[in-house]
């Protein structure tokens, strides 16, 4: 292996290193994560979130995740709701500068 575009080392293969680290400044992920519709009241999406954050706080959860290559995190609703928007930007600035137009 080269490098990861992992924003860490994976546990599954501490020796390597990412690619940032090897000085290319290339983080790259994906992403889970569990949303609600438009309107929900934000105490709902806070119990929610809570519950969320306890279950990948889970010592049988990072066992699952790390075992699987990856890296087992959790945000408030606020840090997803940003991840989420600037996923989206990001995503819809490559798309324009590669020219490939919109579905509508």
């Amino acid at each position: 292996m080269i490098g990861f575009t992992s924003p860490e080392r994976l546990a599954v293969a501490p020796n390597v290193p990412t690619l940032a680290e090897q000085g290319l400044g290339i983080v790259n992920y994906g992403w889970w994560g569990v949303c609600a519709a438009s309107g929900v009241p934000k105490p709902v999406l806070e119990t929610l979130n809570k519950h969320v954050r306890d279950a990948v706080a889970s010592p049988e959860f990072k066992t699952i995740m790390e075992k699987a290559g990856t890296i087992p995190t959790s945000s408030s609703v606020d840090e997803f709701t940003a991840l989420i928007a600037a996923t989206a930007k990001e995503a819809g600035d490559m798309f324009r500068e590669l020219d490939i137009p919109q579905l509508d």
